[in-house]
């Protein structure tokens, strides 16, 4: 038998032939003719590039100053060439506070009808040189311009928050006012111990010249009585700096009380020290450091100001606040933070010691 080839299965249903969809109209747009076209063109484009240019060059500038105009608020209405200005400095004193600072301090020097200052503190304190730069412009407004200026301390203007006070012509402190923790502190972690359960270890190479000192301090060697002394040296340096600056701004109004206590040496023995309050390190209420000469008058913001008017034999005096608006790149980095901060600068801190004018409860 031979084989025969099946026939070929129709399809259970016709199969329509595929026709290619049709292709849209292309639309020529075809540019302007004629001279009057090109010219719109080209005055469109030279817009576009002059506005952009400008555009660029102000986020440049205020990306490159971090800074802002200082804003304005009204507290009380007055005469113009009669302005009191007032500005909060608040919160941790470092760079960023110095900048703010530094913009006012620029403002009231370039401004003549500002006729007083009234700078409203409530900082426990922070940086040693912040505070520092902070206090030299406080002493620059005094002298360059010569207008009276006064201090109103909030809820807390102690340690860094006191020094940067200290050069102001009269000090106002609220009834609950935490002033005074007049000294320096230097703190940093020791994680050798940490790193060895870890099975890590930190090996510094140090130069042959400087093999005694170089990062002596530091977060991964216990430190021997040679750097502690050393330390205690630089510390003790700054509190006598310290204890100049309020000399220097407090005067005669300063009352200095010695005193003996018993503290624990360091194998919890009790031992018999010589104290000078204010200089020990203590903090005060608003009506104890009033006692002390730390402060002047027992009061508020709008008492500072109306001190400050009569300081400068106002009779119409307009009080202004200022404050610092923030730069574009603040703005930018606003919810950028993570709950873990590698930032390599805050990493490096745990290096060496902090040296700070800081309170802390």
């Amino acid at each position: 038998m031979s084989e025969q080839t099946p026939p070929p299965i129709p399809p259970a249903w016709p199969v329509p032939p595929v026709q290619p969809a049709p292709l849209p109209p292309i639309q020529v747009i075809m540019p302007p003719h004629g001279r009057r076209g090109r010219r719109i063109l080209f005055a469109v484009l030279v817009a576009l590039l002059a506005v952009s240019v400008i555009v660029n060059v102000e986020l440049l500038a205020v990306a490159a100053m971090g800074l802002e105009d200082l804003s304005q608020d009204v507290l009380q209405d007055g005469d113009k060439d009669q302005t009191i200005a007032v500005y909060r400095l608040s919160g941790i004193i470092d760079q960023e506070a110095v900048r703010g600072f530094e913009r006012f301090a620029r403002m009231v020097h370039d401004t003549p009808r500002i006729k007083a200052v009234v700078v409203r503190v409530d900082s426990p304190g922070g940086e040693v040189c912040s505070s520092d730069e902070i206090h030299r412009l406080m002493l620059a407004i005094r002298r360059q311009r010569q207008v009276p200026l006064a201090v109103s301390m909030g809820g807390v203007a102690a340690s860094g928050g006191y020094y940067v006070s200290a050069p102001a012509d009269l000090i106002y402190a609220e009834p609950t006012t935490i002033t005074g923790s007049i000294g320096v502190i230097a703190v940093w972690p020791v994680l050798e111990g940490l790193l060895d359960k870890a099975g890590v270890r930190v090996i510094a190479i140090r130069s042959t010249d400087a093999r005694v000192w170089k990062a002596r301090q530091n977060f991964w060697e216990t430190p021997d009585q040679m750097v502690l002394q050393n330390l205690q040296e630089m510390l003790d340096r700054m509190q006598d700096q310290f204890e100049q600056i309020v000399r220097q701004g407090r005067g005669s109004r300063l009352v200095l009380r010695p005193q003996s206590l018993q503290v624990p040496n360091e194998q919890g023995q009790p031992q018999t020290v010589q104290v000078t309050a204010p200089f020990d390190g203590q903090v005060y209420l608003g009506r104890q450091a009033m006692d002390l000469g730390l402060v002047d008058r027992i009061g508020y913001l709008s008492d500072a100001s109306t001190a400050a008017a009569e300081l400068a034999k106002l009779d119409k005096p307009r009080v202004v606040e200022y404050s610092r608006q923030k730069g574009l790149l603040e703005h930018l980095a606003m919810g950028r933070h993570s709950a873990i901060d590698l930032d390599p600068q805050h990493l490096a801190k745990l290096a060496s010691p902090q040296v700070m004018m800081l309170w802390r409860p």
